[in-house]
């Protein structure tokens, strides 16, 4: 992935109706950030600790998690694409209605993570099914 922006901490940003392109968000800290109706693709959040952040019916496609920790995360109506998390540290995070696809987490911690109602394809299914207790709530698509 090429990386052309690094980003300085966003907490209590909003980011709503947005495109958020080719961005590399490294160790920093973001609190209560939105991320609403927003496109994001190509970005990289590395070394983050993300707190009490919400994302919410926007996409993330070509997106890396890696060595970041995400406590008490919404992910509500997220359409993942091509997204990764590297050993990615997951403390009350929540996905809502997510469709998940050609993604995978590796070395990955849930405590407390909920998956409800999402969808994920077989590649996305495999990562998961080493790192999630319970997948009652995770359908399988093409």
């Amino acid at each position: 992935m090429k990386r052309t922006a690094m980003l300085k901490n966003l907490s209590e940003s909003i980011f709503e109706s947005s495109n958020i392109k080719d961005k590399h968000f490294h160790s920093n800290n973001q609190c209560d950030t939105l991320f609403k109706n927003t496109k994001i693709e190509n970005v990289e959040w590395k070394y983050t600790n993300m707190t009490h952040s919400r994302f919410e019916n926007s996409s993330l496609n070509e997106t890396i998690f890696d060595h970041c920790n995400l406590e008490h995360i919404l992910f509500e109506n997220i359409d993942f694409s091509k997204t990764m998390f590297f050993h990615v540290n997951l403390r009350a995070a929540v996905f809502k209605n997510c469709t998940i696809k050609q993604s995978a987490f590796f070395h990955c911690h849930f405590e407390k993570a909920t998956f409800v109602e999402c969808k994920v394809d077989l590649f996305t299914y495999d990562s998961l099914g080493k790192c999630v207790d319970d997948a009652d709530h995770i359908t399988l698509i093409d």
